[in-house]
């Protein structure tokens, strides 16, 4: 699920990083108040229909996020007669902002799954020296 609500600003860029690595695509999210403002509020019918063409092109069966949204905000019914050729762009900007955001998950999900590793590391580090000196006055 790629909920592209939560940064308006970075378009479908997050789709277009992530959609050659999935095998099934869903977009989001459509449901939600549209009060809240431009950043957190729902997708609006432009945003939604161009995260599902940008999918699209990854993924030959796609989701939606949330149906309920969808009927709240009148978009079943347009979806059928939504135009799937039309010509979407993302700016340069917001691929390189998903880019960067993606690296920055890739780091800490590597780093959450070795955490143990880097600790055991940063033990030995810190007690190696100690444990060397003592040996030293050990055994002189």
């Amino acid at each position: 699920m790629i909920y592209t609500r939560f940064n308006h600003a970075m378009d479908s860029a997050m789709i277009w990083q992530y959609g050659p690595d999935a095998q099934v695509v869903t977009v989001g999210s459509t449901a939600g108040d549209p009060a809240t403002g431009g950043k957190f509020g729902p997708l609006n019918w432009d945003e939604f229909t161009r995260d599902l063409i940008v999918a699209s092109h990854f993924s030959r069966v796609l989701g939606v996020y949330s149906l309920e949204g969808c009927v709240q905000q009148g978009f079943l019914s347009r979806l059928t007669t939504m135009d799937w050729d039309r010509t979407v762009t993302i700016p340069a900007e917001a691929n390189s902002k998903a880019i960067h955001l993606r690296a920055r998950i890739q780091s800490v999900l590597w780093t959450a799954s070795h955490i143990a590793y880097l600790l055991a590391v940063l033990v030995l580090l810190d007690a190696g020296p100690t444990y060397f000196s003592m040996r030293k006055r050990a055994h002189p």
